[in-house]
């Protein structure tokens, strides 16, 4: 079988890597959705379902939305209410999922 492989490769640097993927901050980006910037933050803060309150860490904070990151996001409804000590209970909907971590822009 023959290919059209070299024998040997030059060494890549881990930054064209990177930029080829398209990372930040060690997490995979798509295209900047937003519509007003982030602030990036670990506060701690649960969600709402009813009379039970589920913990989350508020991983980034925009004036639309935030990234909230659980233990685990089986069972988390695609709408809920998020509250944190230090601001007012916001209305969320789910409008991303990777992993532990989801996506919520405020209603």
């Amino acid at each position: 079988m023959t290919t059209d492989m070299p024998d040997v490769y030059e060494p890549v640097q881990f930054a064209e890597i990177f930029s080829v993927l398209n990372f930040r901050d060690g997490e995979a980006m798509d295209d900047e959705r937003r519509r007003s910037p982030r602030m990036r933050m670990f506060k701690s803060g649960k969600i709402l379902l009813g009379t039970r309150g589920i913990a989350c860490t508020v991983r980034n904070l925009s004036d639309g939305g935030a990234c909230l990151e659980f233990p685990s996001t089986y069972g988390i409804p695609p709408t809920f209410e998020l509250v944190m000590a230090d601001r007012p209970t916001r209305s969320c909907k789910m409008v991303w999922l990777a992993g532990t971590k989801l996506g919520v822009c405020f209603a």
